[in-house]
């Protein structure tokens, strides 16, 4: 359980990091890359659980 929390919180973490990365891209192109990249953090998230 404390694996999958830790994974969880890097994953997060990681996420926060891209959203700051990719903070200089068109805003239109900016929610649907971070929304990709989310849905796919999550459905990694939910196959490892």
């Amino acid at each position: 359980l404390f694996f999958k929390l830790s994974f969880f919180l890097n994953s997060f973490s990681f996420w926060s990091l891209m959203k700051n990365l990719f903070s200089f891209e068109p805003p239109l192109l900016n929610p649907l890359f971070l929304g990709g990249l989310m849905k796919k953090s999550f459905l990694a998230f939910l196959v490892i659980i």
